[in-house]
């Protein structure tokens, strides 16, 4: 009868607990009915702090910009989950309560998972193109980290969390007008450079305007997705993505071929490749090479524009090189300003001249930039592995492989056999002919 009475208690307790967490959830839906939408996609029993870092981080700024969710004039853009950490704690599921409050997403091509290393701030940024205003928000980490360490004790109350002001929860919340088209003017660059100086974006300045200036005009998804591993635009970057686009049309790759990608020299051009060809570094695909001031000097003049080799190899081994220009002065030209500026960083012209030539050239195609400089069948290289431990290997010049430029005097002579001098060699042959003649007088005294 005790062992019956015992069992009815644990019942009860175990279903007093179940109940209480469905009744905890549903209070938070009742209190709160905007968020079933991202109850009804994360799971009643999944909803967490973080899912409601991303919610916060929308709704203030809906209410501080003016939109509603599902405003297609709206940029979001965070570094949640890629790959910002609070501590120990991923960020990931903040880009649920981000997409379900404000109707943003990849897939709509308005959400930028902007690349950070792991210990770097936890942020959002909205972008409103038609009044060219922006907010900014980065999160107070100490502080979620209290509540995220709560949550992992199992003792958080998600409704109490929904009551947090937002003026605790981030740590700073900046707004902004950041139009392209008042920005690429040099007038407007000047007026807006204090804000570099002072960090209203927590120093994602150069990240968030770029990024959403060109989005603003109207961006391919290649290049978008290029923009979050590069973490900004700019022109290096651009011309990666006219490379890319480039080749695909100038070269098309047939059934079973692939793209390795020299980077000779490298510039930021190099992960638009990586994210479009898939041409990654891990994958042997990409090898990088720099080219020092002393190499340079040595190229011919039509080869002082080269802007990487590019090789399609098939499944046998069977490889052909195309090497390619990229003409900065034109691209520079066209965009009206001078290449020494990019250099500027003394004053605004580093972030002005990059942020023009990142919208200017979206109203151009890569032909006007991009010249073949050279194509070489390299004949049956056996596999990628193969291929580059010949071309790419420590000490090798695929630019002297390939005829591009005259060998480097740089051979170690040749060790030449020991040999004697000749005095040297008078002396061992006087003490031998002495040591001879002592042992013929020691002999003859015998």
């Amino acid at each position: 009868m005790r062992k019956e009475w015992k069992t009815l208690i644990v019942a009860i307790f175990i279903g007093s607990v179940c109940i209480g967490a469905v009744s905890a959830q549903g209070s938070l839906v009742s209190d709160y009915p905007e968020l079933k939408p991202l109850v009804d996609f994360v799971g009643e029993e999944e909803i967490s702090v973080m899912d409601l870092v991303g919610y916060k981080a929308a709704e203030k700024a809906m209410e501080e910009l003016g939109f509603s969710k599902g405003d297609p004039n709206i940029l979001a853009l965070t570094d949640a989950g890629y790959i910002a950490n609070i501590d120990k704690y991923s960020t990931e599921r903040a880009l649920n309560g981000l997409m379900m409050a404000a109707g943003v997403s990849q897939g709509k091509g308005n959400l930028v998972n902007v690349h950070r290393a792991y210990n770097k701030p936890l942020w959002f940024a909205f972008f409103d193109k038609e009044t060219g205003d922006c907010i900014y928000l980065e999160v107070n980490k100490s502080y979620l980290k209290s509540w995220l360490d709560r949550e992992a004790a199992g003792s958080v109350n998600l409704s109490a969390f929904m009551e947090v002001g937002a003026d605790a929860l981030f740590s700073k919340i900046s707004r902004e007008n950041i139009d392209p088209d008042r920005l690429i003017t040099e007038e407007g660059a000047k007026a807006w450079h204090h804000n570099f100086e002072e960090k209203t974006f927590g120093g994602n300045e150069f990240s968030i305007i770029t990024i959403s200036a060109v989005w603003s005009k109207g961006i391919s998804n290649e290049f978008l997705r290029s923009a979050e591993l590069h973490n900004h635009i700019c022109p290096g970057l651009t011309s990666g993505y006219f490379i890319a686009e480039y080749l695909k049309k100038h070269y098309p790759l047939e059934k079973g071929e692939q793209w390795v990608v020299w980077a000779v020299p490298p510039w930021c051009k190099d992960d638009a490749l990586q994210q479009i060809l898939d041409a990654t570094v891990g994958k042997r695909c990409m090898a990088v090479m720099y080219i020092p001031g002393n190499i340079s000097k040595k190229l011919p003049p039509e080869y002082k524009n080269i802007a990487g080799i590019y090789v399609k190899i098939g499944k046998t081994g069977e490889a052909k090189a195309i090497v390619l220009g990229w003409d900065w002065d034109k691209a520079c030209s066209d965009c009206g300003i001078t290449r020494k500026d990019f250099k500027d960083f003394s004053s605004y012209k580093w972030w002005w001249t990059r942020l023009r030539a990142d919208v200017m050239l979206m109203e151009h195609e890569p032909e006007e930039y991009i010249s073949v400089l050279m194509e070489k069948d390299l004949g049956n290289q056996g596999s990628i592995k193969e291929m580059n431990a010949k071309w790419m290997a420590v000490g090798a010049n695929p630019l002297v492989e390939l005829g591009i430029m005259p060998p480097e005097n740089t051979a170690t002579p040749k060790t030449p056999e020991k040999t004697h001098s000749i005095p040297v060699t008078c002396v061992i042959a006087a003490i031998a002919i002495a040591s001879v003649l002592a042992i013929v007088r020691k002999n003859m005294r015998k």
